[in-house]
């Protein structure tokens, strides 16, 4: 059945219905290849991947790191690991005030500050501004 959902899909020209509907997780899979040449990464470039261990969409959450190809440099950070008290999940993780430090961190490597763990609440996370 999914093959043939697959064929129809492709045969009407929708290719972005039919990346999308790839089931397989495997890197070498045909999207994959597209996307990337047959690695993950991109040689010259680093990469930050955040994770949560609440994730309900991939699971296992480790599922979510990624592995460096030669030439490129990846830090797969889970957040419970810096932020015990950061309950977030695949929804809230974005709007996680913990991982918003981390990433500017990344992104300024010159002054990094220390983190601040926020408790962030699942779903909802934390929107206050302060606290």
């Amino acid at each position: 059945m999914f093959t043939t959902a697959m064929n129809v899909l492709d045969a009407i020209k929708m290719p972005a219905a039919v990346q999308q509907a790839d089931q397989s997780p495997n890197p070498q899979a045909p999207f994959y290849q597209q996307v990337n040449g047959g690695s993950e990464t991109v040689p010259g470039i680093s990469y930050t991947n955040i994770m949560t261990k609440n994730d309900e969409v991939v699971t296992p959450y480790t599922q979510g790191a990624i592995t460096a190809g030669p030439g490129a440099r990846v830090d797969n950070i889970t957040i419970q690991d810096v932020c015990g008290n950061d309950g977030s999940e695949h929804v809230s993780l974005p709007y996680s005030k913990n991982v918003a430090q981390i990433v500017l961190n990344k992104l300024d490597p010159g002054d990094q500050h220390s983190i601040l763990c926020f408790s962030q609440a699942a779903v909802f996370g934390n929107t206050q501004l302060i606290g």
